[in-house]
């Protein structure tokens, strides 16, 4: 195989693990999103696995829930999007809102670990620096100079 059909395959691999991160940022959003929007108490006392992280945080109100999950439901459906037609400038968009976004998060629950027990907290950090990470690993593949294989600008 000649230097052109590397070329190919790298772009592919590349094009691939893009639409992969996008679609785990996506369904990141959905998780939280779907229950937070249709069953806001029940995500407020159970997330996740009957956890109550969210319930560790303070007081519950319905419609602040609510609105976190139609919030995430519409990052969600900006990042899969990207992950279906990616072109540069929307891979950028929707990959910075969710680092801003899951960052911000991430902060927050470091600041504010509330009730939670020492091995919840821990895994709750986690996860929320897992999600910022795989969000600037996009940003890193939208960005990097010679290898986007996304279309446009």
């Amino acid at each position: 195989m000649g230097t052109a059909g590397r070329a190919t395959g790298a772009g592919r691999s590349h094009s691939t693990l893009l639409r992969l991160g996008l679609s785990a940022l996506a369904l990141q959003a959905a998780v939280l999103g779907v229950p937070a929007a249709v069953t806001p108490h029940w995500f407020f006392t159970w997330f996740p696995f009957g956890r109550g992280w969210v319930a560790a945080g303070g007081a519950y109100s319905p419609h602040m829930v609510a609105d976190l999950g139609f919030l995430y439901l519409g990052l969600g459906t900006v990042l899969v999007w990207a992950a279906v037609v990616p072109t540069a400038q929307l891979v950028r968009a929707a990959a910075t809102g969710s680092v801003l976004a899951n960052l911000l998060h991430l902060v927050f629950h470091v600041r504010h670990t509330g009730d939670l027990p020492a091995g919840d907290a821990v895994a709750e950090i986690a996860l929320l620096l897992a999600v910022v990470l795989i969000g600037i690993a996009v940003l890193i593949l939208a960005y990097r100079p010679g290898r986007v294989s996304v279309t446009g600008p």
